[in-house]
């Protein structure tokens, strides 16, 4: 992009890098959280967030798969649209997965296989509770992956699939700082979350690293304010 700007411009370009990294963290509600974990209590959990209508047949069938080594797994999904969720759920029931839906205020019970948070605004507070985090929009191609900085900045442990042009650089700072995962396929994905919940020292290694990593770049909003004030000066 900057060397086509360069191009269209015949002037220098100013690259101070990616500003999501910059962002404050997604809040959230600790009563919320601790209601949440209430109802967890002790369950092997896992988040896939931000997901789309594809991938939650993948989330569903390594859910299934799981269950032989955690019979008590319990996976939460943040749809990136949560007008989808009547089709989200009756994916759930066509395999025989017992699903609880937030927007319903119904509780999570020991039975429950999928927790489906289809509210706008929570992420935050889904990323907090479950550090094994999927950045979903990722495990199929044409849609380019979604902002991790978010994730890593409330301590998750990053996965992430293989199709992210939309999001290359995010992912390529991670990895460099030992601070993600990228599978390639359902079974590459399926093998790695059940390392995940069985290595807690890994996961909570990778989480450190991520949340190092976003909370150690340099102010870049201040330094494009300075080089606005200097320009409009000049």
């Amino acid at each position: 992009d900057k060397k086509n700007f360069q191009k269209l411009t015949n002037q220098e370009i100013f690259d101070y890098g990616n500003l999501k990294s910059a962002a404050n963290s997604l809040k959230y509600d600790e009563q919320k959280l601790n209601h949440l974990s209430l109802q967890i209590k002790d369950r092997k959990i896992w988040l896939a967030a931000s997901t789309h209508e594809g991938e939650e047949e993948i989330i569903f069938n390594i859910h299934q798969k799981l269950k032989n080594d955690f019979n008590n797994l319990l996976t939460i999904i943040v749809p990136r649209h949560p007008e989808r969720a009547d089709k989200i759920t009756s994916l759930a029931i066509s395999k025989n997965l017992k699903l609880t839906k937030r927007s319903l205020n119904q509780t999570i019970e020991n039975q429950t296989d999928i927790y489906l948070a289809d509210t706008m605004g929570e992420l935050g507070l889904f990323y907090k509770l479950c550090q094994i985090t999927l950045i979903a929009g990722s495990l199929i191609d044409n849609i380019g992956g979604h902002n991790p900085f978010e994730a890593a900045k409330l301590n998750c442990c990053i996965i992430s699939g293989q199709f992210i042009p939309n999001n290359q650089e995010a992912y390529q700072k991670l990895l460099a700082a030992d601070a993600c995962f990228i599978v390639e396929n359902e079974t590459k994905l399926q093998e790695l979350v059940k390392q995940l919940l069985l290595d807690e020292k890994t996961t909570n290694l990778k989480a450190k690293n991520a949340y190092n990593l976003v909370n150690s770049v340099d102010d870049l909003a201040k330094k494009i304010v300075n080089k606005l004030d200097e320009i409009i000066k000049f």
